[in-house]
Order: C-alpha cells, then sequence, then structure tokens
C-alpha cells in the first residue's frame, strides 16, 4: 500500500509534474506539423488558397524546436543552487506553474510573429530549465538511499508517460479542434497540477502534516548524516575536478542527444520519410515512450532490489543498467538507420528507446549517490552539458534534412547515431574506469579514517589534504574497487585514490629496474634474453597453427570452383572438383573445431602436470603430420576428410592452454603482456602469410601443395622448438645468471614444480574468470567468422578471383599482427609507469577494442563495396588487436598458477564459435546474396557488444583469493603479491 507513505504520494505527484513538464515541451513538435502542412484555407476576405499556414522552411523550423532550450540551458545550475537554498518544492512547482501559463499564450503570440514564439519558448525553457535540478533537492529530504533509484525513476518515468500521451492526444486534438487547441489543453492542466503540488507536498517530512510518526523516523533515521536544513556550500572546484562527476554528465549528454533528436524530429521523420498520416504520426511517435515509460520505474525497482538483497554494489548497479542501456540503444539505433521500413524502423526505436530506460537507474541517480547534499548543483551542472543537444540536433536536422528524401535521412540518422556513438565511447571510458557511487550502509566510524569523497560532504579542503598525508585507513565495498582497478579502500574516492596511487608509482619506478640493474644487455637486444627466445619460437609457433587451420579455408575455393577438369578417361567437363553445397562445405570448416573444442580443458591440465614446453610441441607436431595427408583422404572420401579435420583439432586444441604454462614458468609479472601478445601475433602473421601464400600454390602448382608445403614447414618448426627450448629457466643451460634470479624473483614464492590442485567449484563460481572467458567467446565469434568465410565471400559478392581473395583476405590479419605486440608493449608500459593498474588496462584495451569491432564490422555489413567492405573488416580485426592485451593474458592476472587450466576452459568455450559460426553462415548464406551476408555481420556485432558489456562490468587484474593456497590476499605482504601476479601494488597507498 505505497500510496499510504508520503514519500511516495510526493513521487506520484511529481510523476505527474514531470508529465506536464515534458507534455508542455514537446506539444510543439507535434503542433508544428500542423502548422505547417499543405491544406486549404479560407482568408478572411473569402479568398480559398492551399498551402501552409505557417510557411516556415526547415531551418526556421529546426531554430523554433531548438529555441526552447536557449532558455532551458541557462537555468540548470542555477535552479540546483535555488533549489539547495530554499527547497526543492517551491522550484520545481513555480517552474512548472509559469511555463503552463506561458503555453496558453503560445497560440496568440505565434500568430503574431515567429520572433515573439521564439521568445516565449526561450522563456518557457528558462523556467522548465529548473525543475530536474529541483526535484534532486526534493529527493536529498525525502528519499532514503536504499530507495532513491525506484523513487527517481518513478518520477523521472512521468517525462516519458507525458511524452506517449501528449503525443497522440496531441495529434487527436489538431485533426480534431485545430492545432492552438493542444497549447490550451495542457497549459490549462498543468496549472491544476501545480495546485495539487502545492497543496499537497511538504518542503520536507518533517514540515509534512500527514505523515506518519513511523516514516518520519525511518527517513531521518536513514538520511541521519545530512540535515536538510544546514547552509550547504558548494565545493565548485572539488565538484569540477571530479572525473566520477564528469562520468555522469558525459553519460546525461549521451543519453539526451538520441532522446531530444527523437523527441523534436521523430514526428516529421514519420510524415516525410514512412508517410505516416498526422493521426498515425502522433500515435506511432508516442511508441518508444510508452516503452520507456514501461521499462523505467521497472529498472528503478530492480535496481533497488538488487542493492538491498547485496546481490550487486551501488556502483555495480549504476554501471551494469546505464552501460546496457546504452549499447542496446547503440544496435538499435544504426538499425533504424538503415532499415526504413515503417515496422522495422518503428520496432528498433522501440525497442532503443525502451531498453534505455534501464540508463535512467545509472546516471540520473548517480548525483545523489556521489554527493546527496550538492545532487541539486550537480544534475543542474549535467543537465546544462545535457541540453547542448537540444540545442543543436534540430538544428543539425534542419541544416541536413532540406529535401527529406531516403539518402538524406540516412545521413541525419548516421550522424546522428555516429555522435552518440563517440559519447557513449567517452563515457563508457569515463564511467567503467574511475566512476563510483557510494554504498549508503557504510559510514565513516572514525575521524582518522579517510572519506575520499570529502567534498562530498562538505569537509574543509585544508583538512582532507592534512588528513590524507598521515596514516589513515578508510572504506568501501571491495566490488567497487574490483571494478575501478583500485585497491584503496575508500566511499566513494577516484580522486584521493589517483592522488595517492600516483604518489607511489613513482617510487615503484625504482622498484621495477630489477632486470635493468641485474641483466648487462641492453632493452633493444632482446634477442640475448631467453624469455624472448621462448616467445619468439612461440611466436612461429603459433605461425604453424593458424598456417595449419586456415589452408583449407583458402583450398576449399580452389576444390568447390568451376573449372576445365579432365577425366581418367579423357572424358572433358566443367564444374567443380568436389561437388559440395554451402551446407556441406559449412561442416567441413567447422569439423576442425570438433575436436579442438575436446582437449582445451585437458591440455592445460597435462601442462600443468608435465610442462607446457612438450604438450606445445607435440600438439603442432601431429597435427603438422595429419595434414600432410589430407589431400589423399579429401580425394577417397568426404567423411575421411572430416574425420582428420577433427583428429587436427584434438591435437591443436592443447596449444593455446599449455602456452600458459609456459608463461607462468618464464613471464615476470610486468612482462607478461608483451611476451604473451608477441606469441599470440604469430597466429595472425601466419593467417597473414598463409592466405594469399595458400591462393599462390593453388593456382600454381594445385591445392594439394597447400596442405604439403605448411605440414613440412610445422615439422621443421617443432624439431627447433624442442632442441632451444627448455621447460622453465632453471633447465636452461644458455640462460644467464642474471636473467635466471630476475625471473625467478620476480616470480616469487611460485614452485613450478609444485603439484597443483585446481580449486574448481571456486574457478566456475568466479565472475572475473566468466568475464574473461565471455570475452574470449565473443572475439572468436568475429574472428572464425571471418577465418572461415572471409574467402568465400570476397569471391561471392566481391567477385575477387582466387588470387586477390587471398591477398585480400590476410589484410585484416596483417593490421591485427601488428597491432597486437605494440598494444602488448604499451600495455605493460602503462602499468610500469603507474599510469592506469593492471585491471584498468584489461577493462581499457579489451572494451575500446570490442566497441571498435563492433562499429566497423556494421559498416562492412552496409557498404559491400570492395573498398569499402575491406576497409571496415581491415579496421575492424586490426582494432580488436588490442582485445589480446585485454582477456588473453588476464588468465594470468587472476590465477597463474591455474593459468593453463583456465585458459583451457576459456578457450573450450571460446571454440563453440567456429564450430557454431560456419555451420550457421551455410544455412543462412545459401543464394548467396549480400542481405545474406548482412546477417552474419549482425550476428557479429551483436556479440561483440555482449562481450564489451559483460567483461567491462566483471572484469578483474587481481590475483583471486581461491588461486592463493593456504593465506588470503590481505595476509599477503605486498611486494610478494605483486611478484604473484596481482595487481601492480605500486598502485596501493602503503595504509
Amino acid at each position: 500500500m505505497f500510496w499510504k507513505k508520503r514519500r511516495y504520494v510526493v513521487a506520484t505527484i511529481a510523476f505527474f509534474g514531470f508529465f506536464n513538464m515534458y507534455a508542455l515541451r514537446v506539444n510543439l513538435s507535434i503542433a508544428i506539423v500542423a502548422m505547417t502542412e499543405n491544406k486549404t484555407t479560407t482568408l478572411d476576405n473569402g479568398t480559398v488558397i492551399y498551402g501552409p499556414e505557417f510557411d516556415w522552411d526547415s531551418e526556421i523550423q529546426g531554430y523554433i524546436l531548438s529555441s526552447f532550450f536557449y532558455g532551458y540551458i541557462t537555468t540548470q545550475i542555477l535552479g540546483g543552487w535555488i533549489s539547495a537554498k530554499i527547497g526543492g518544492k517551491r522550484v520545481f512547482g513555480t517552474g512548472i506553474a509559469v511555463t503552463g501559463a506561458l503555453t496558453l499564450l503560445t497560440p496568440c503570440v505565434a500568430n503574431v510573429n515567429v520572433y515573439l514564439l521564439l521568445t516565449v519558448r526561450i522563456i518557457e525553457g528558462i523556467f522548465e530549465g529548473v525543475t530536474y535540478p529541483s526535484i534532486h533537492a526534493v529527493w536529498a529530504r525525502w528519499a532514503p538511499p536504499l530507495e532513491r533509484t525506484r523513487l527517481a525513476t518513478l518520477a523521472f518515468s512521468g517525462s516519458y508517460a507525458g511524452t506517449v500521451v501528449a503525443m497522440p492526444l496531441g495529434a487527436y486534438l489538431a485533426e480534431s479542434l485545430g492545432w492552438s487547441s493542444i497549447f490550451y489543453f495542457f497549459g490549462s492542466l498543468s496549472l491544476i497540477w501545480f495546485v495539487i503540488w502545492w497543496v499537497v507536498v511538504a518542503e520536507s517530512p518533517d514540515k509534512d502534516t500527514r505523515i506518519s510518526e513511523t516514516e518520519l523516523m525511518y527517513i531521518k533515521d536513514s538520511l541521519e548524516n545530512i540535515d536538510p536544513n544546514r547552509k550547504i556550500h558548494h565545493p565548485w572546484k572539488e565538484i569540477l575536478k571530479s572525473v566520477p562527476v564528469w562520468a555522469i554528465a558525459v553519460s546525461h549528454f549521451s543519453e539526451n542527444w538520441g532522446f531530444y533528436t527523437l523527441l523534436t524530429q521523430l514526428p516529421k521523420f514519420m510524415k516525410d520519410i514512412l508517410n505516416f498520416d498526422l493521426g498515425q504520426t502522433g500515435f506511432m511517435s508516442a511508441l518508444p515512450y510508452l516503452a520507456m515509460g514501461i521499462v523505467i520505474p521497472i529498472a528503478g525497482y530492480i535496481a533497488d532490489w538488487l542493492q538491498e538483497k547485496r546481490i550487486l554494489t551501488t556502483t555495480q548497479v549504476r554501471k551494469i543498467f546505464n552501460c546496457g542501456g546504452f549499447l542496446a540503444q547503440t544496435v538499435f539505433m544504426l538499425g533504424a538507420a538503415f532499415v526504413l521500413t515503417p515496422g522495422g524502423t518503428i520496432a528498433c526505436l522501440t525497442i532503443a528507446v525502451g531498453l534505455n530506460g534501464f540508463a535512467w537507474s545509472g546516471f540520473s541517480v548517480n548525483y545523489l549517490d556521489v554527493a546527496p547534499q550538492h545532487a541539486s548543483v550537480l544534475m543542474g551542472l549535467g543537465n546544462t552539458f545535457a541540453t547542448l543537444p537540444g540545442i543543436v540536433s534540430p538544428i543539425i536536422s534542419g541544416y541536413i534534412v532540406t529535401t527529406p528524401d531516403d539518402l538524406e535521412c540516412k545521413r541525419r540518422a548516421s550522424l546522428e547515431v555516429s555522435l552518440q556513438f563517440a559519447s557513449f565511447f567517452q563515457y563508457d571510458v569515463y564511467y567503467k574506469v574511475v566512476s563510483c557511487a557510494s554504498n549508503p550502509k557504510e559510514k565513516i566510524e572514525d575521524r582518522n579514517e579517510v572519506d575520499a569523497g570529502n567534498w562530498a560532504n562538505n569537509c574543509l579542503i585544508g583538512e582532507w589534504k592534512s588528513r590524507t598525508q598521515s596514516r589513515t585507513t578508510c572504506r568501501a565495498p571491495q566490488a567497487f574497487l574490483d571494478l575501478c582497478g583500485l585497491h584503496v579502500q575508500c566511499e566513494c574516492g577516484s580522486v584521493f585514490n589517483m592522488a595517492l596511487t600516483n604518489e607511489k608509482v613513482q617510487s615503484y619506478g625504482t622498484e621495477t629496474t630489477l632486470e635493468e640493474s641485474a641483466e648487462t644487455h641492453p632493452k633493444w637486444m632482446f634477442w640475448k634474453k631467453r624469455r624472448y627466445v621462448v616467445a619468439t619460437l612461440a611466436f612461429f609457433g603459433f605461425f604453424n597453427v593458424y598456417a595449419l587451420r586456415v589452408n583449407l579455408s583458402i583450398a576449399i575455393v580452389a576444390m568447390t570452383e568451376n573449372k576445365t577438369i579432365t577425366l581418367d578417361n579423357g572424358t572433358i567437363i566443367y564444374g567443380p572438383e568436389f561437388d559440395w553445397d554451402s551446407k556441406i562445405q559449412g561442416y567441413i570448416l567447422s569439423s576442425f573445431f570438433y575436436g579442438y573444442i575436446t582437449t582445451q580443458i585437458l591440455g592445460g591440465w597435462i601442462s600443468a602436470r608435465i610442462g607446457g614446453k612438450r604438450v606445445y610441441g607435440a600438439g603442432i607436431a601431429v597435427t603438422a603430420a595429419l595434414t600432410l595427408i589430407t589431400p589423399w583422404l579429401a580425394s577417397v572420401n568426404v567423411y575421411l576428410l572430416l574425420a582428420v579435420r577433427i583428429i587436427e583439432g584434438v591435437f591443436e586444441g592443447v596449444t593455446y592452454p599449455c602456452i600458459h604454462a609456459v608463461w607462468a614458468r618464464w613471464a615476470p609479472p610486468l612482462e607478461r603482456t608483451r611476451l604473451a601478445t608477441l606469441a599470440f601475433s604469430g597466429s595472425y602473421v601466419g593467417t597473414v602469410v598463409a592466405m594469399p601464400l595458400c591462393a599462390y600454390l593453388a593456382e600454381s602448382l594445385g591445392w594439394p601443395s597447400i596442405f604439403y608445403f605448411f605440414g613440412t614447414l610445422a615439422l621443421i618448426w617443432c624439431a627447433i622448438w624442442w632442441v632451444v627450448v627448455a621447460e622453465s629457466p632453471d633447465e636452461d643451460p644458455k640462460i644467464s645468471k642474471a636473467e635466471l634470479n630476475y625471473i625467478k624473483e620476480s616470480l616469487g614464492h611460485i614452485d613450478p614444480n609444485r603439484r597443483i590442485h585446481h580449486p574448481w567449484k571456486e574457478i566456475l563460481k568466479s565472475l572475473p574468470v566468466w568475464a574473461i572467458v565471455v570475452s574470449h567467446f565473443s572475439e572468436n565469434w568475429g574472428f572464425y567468422t571471418l577465418l572461415t568465410q572471409l574467402p568465400k565471400f570476397m569471391k561471392e559478392i566481391l567477385n575477387f578471383d582466387l588470387g586477390r581473395t587471398g591477398f585480400m583476405s590476410a589484410l585484416p590479419y596483417l593490421a591485427m599482427s601488428i597491432v597486437i605486440p605494440i598494444s602488448g608493449y604499451v600495455a605493460d608500459r602503462l602499468q610500469e609507469k603507474g599510469i592506469l593498474t593492471t585491471t584498468q588496462v584489461r577493462k581499457l584495451f579489451n572494451c575500446g577494442a570490442f566497441l571498435a569491432q563492433t562499429v566497423f564490422m556494421l559498416g562492412a555489413a552496409f557498404v559491400l563495396t570492395p573498398g569499402g567492405t575491406i576497409t571496415c573488416l581491415t579496421l575492424a580485426v586490426g582494432l580488436g588487436g588490442f582485445a589480446w592485451s585485454g582477456f588473453s593474458v588476464n588468465y594470468l592476472d587472476v590465477a597463474p598458477q591455474h593459468a593453463s587450466v583456465l585458459m583451457g576452459l576459456g578457450n573450450t568455450v571460446g571454440t563453440l564459435p567456429g564450430i557454431l559460426s560456419p555451420i550457421i553462415s551455410g544455412y543462412i548464406v545459401t543464394t548467396p546474396t549480400a542481405e545474406e551476408w548482412q546477417i552474419i555481420f549482425y550476428i557479429a556485432s551483436a556479440i561483440y557488444l555482449f562481450g564489451c558489456l559483460f567483461y567491462g562490468t566483471f572484469a578483474s587484474g587481481e590475483v583471486q583469493p581461491w588461486a592463493i593456497e593456504g593465506r588470503s590476499v590481505k595476509d599477503t605482504p605486498m611486494q610478494e603479491r605483486a611478484k604473484e601476479g596481482h595487481e601492480n601494488k605500486s598502485f596501493e597507498p602503503d595504509i
């Protein structure tokens, strides 16, 4: 019975306040369609003319629709400041009341002069500008921390309910009673609401005569450290320097760009492009906001429930809901930009706007998390920044869409999506890496505890500085610290953390020079360091692994293309040598992965027992031997070919897991990324070389020569690997004593010969492990799709011959092979110099790569010209190389001693795309047509986005507690933990 709780009465009336606010804002977007459409008009002198009542071109209409925001942007901060002084109730009610009164005058001033209309709309914006900031002043006095989200989102959802009702109702009023009735109706309705608000709602619970004693005490107890009547001094300098505050503001801007574009332009778009009449336009324009109006309060309830049940921390809730909402909106807005059919466009926009309702349980409430007493001015600051889209978007649309046809509509939509995605990407970096939210259940218990976000609690800066210089402790939800990649425990102090960690980083620069002081060889002479010799030979090992894997993708094009063939009896026919349809080819290309998936975990387990060197070499050697007999088996029977490819997969399946067993013994923690990525980049160099070389061999010597050449090459490599590489540094007779000591000291207590017991239960329950696994799956989906299907796509859709197919197919992997080792070096340098923590590096590189791949894979789906497609795919795969400095090395971060079995687990799941993708492609691409291939790219893009969201939320760069036997993380000395592969503990203040 929530209506008996006064705080919910306040939220419900605030809901109708926002209902009126958006009805007053959106009414002109419907009215202007009726005001400017061609119709029969009778003048005062009796003349009948056919034309618009107001002959405003698209540019003038753009200025009219955006004029509201010229005023709106000016009073955001002022509204927050006034609300903090005199109370949010008065400011919120007055702002809507004055706007309602001016709305009643709008038809009159529109008939007088367009400039008077512009002036009135600007003044309306000035008074509505105070509403969003002032409602946060209300919640600072009325909302218990664990009900903030549901109360705030209940109120905010009124905005979308108002939009839902106003658009079709405005269209109905315009058709039935004339466009002026829109303004009279909604202006009167808002004044009625104002009277109810003023009479029923009190400024604070203390002043409410109808509140129960129980509820009053509950609210006061939950807000016990907040005095609503205290004079508040806003620390502007610290606010403007706060990265979490700007994370919220950037998110607010991103959300508003898409929202205001649709709010002001959707009715015109539906009429001009989708050819809806005015009645349909009003109804269809309201559907996205109906979805959002439903989702927002549901999301708010779920968000608070997740916190109450301690399933997620406040920070995790904000990030998951916000990032998820934005990712969904990005995908479906891109869909709307290209579908341009009535049903498809409406569906995409409705889903985009509806799912984005989850974001309102992120950024919009986050102001109250980071600084409850300053929430109104923070909302004012954020909404000032976020109002810019309301000004800019309609004007840009007016200049772009001058003769509304499909092409210009696509340009407008593409521009809007690009800007929104760029804003989202900036936000994503800010929000995922450094944003924070305080835990309302934790309170400072001692004056010696540092409140890192103390500006939010009105502490003096001088006091803060003096306190941070002493030995102090601070507290915060550990999950928040994991997400942010920080190890300082504080309530919401990104600024404090970074300030202290940067000081420690400077001192760590001397600690990490152990190798420089111990080794006689300069860094650039890497070949004289045995660990780099191991990495270089591992590079050529992966070169062979992928050459042996990809050879069939090129050979099958030659094996199935139409050509002149002379049979044994002398008959000459024209057709393919192997008459396999697309489904059979799909099974052949995926058969390798049937075996590959079976030995991932087994390979990791064996490597942990007997060593990675033996398993790695043996796996490649057997695969090479089987490759040599592939042409003969293919000629005998397709099922024998399938069988040998499955067996090849079984033996290659051990290679990725076992290389992590090698690095667990050879790689110092601060060189893991560069060593591992140097080795992994061999996969893509192998692909780059193999594809054009296979095409050349097929055309010059016949397709069987592909298998003979690469099978022999791999066996030669195996002999070199077996002779040169030792199982561990201790067993290498050629390693220098300085390097041996450096590696052993950097790996600390790890005994490579100790029998390892893998804690499977904890591994399978670990979210950081599953974050890596999901990321691995996502990366492999796009990679295996291109690896197995790109040659066919280029031949069938881009009409390349076999020689050009092999060369062009290799370009994306050339880019990736260049990017991977560079990204590995950059990643390690960012950690060594203390610029970013391990967790931050992993998330930044991984999520950035996945977002780039999403964009360019979608670009490839729509360009479908040789130059454009090759460019998009090359950028997608190349920039994806940064992800390999994320998830692929992350196994070593979270559990160095178990890295091989974790890689086995991850690569087991990561192999599923190799099985599923070719088969799905075979069933989808049957004709083949460009439209069928677009579906393939859509699927890959969606999976990249999901991987980005999951990894950005749950990944960690810390050694997990279950990975340390016999002691907890916090009991481990800081220097030893750094050696074990924890986060670089130079980033942790000595507290």
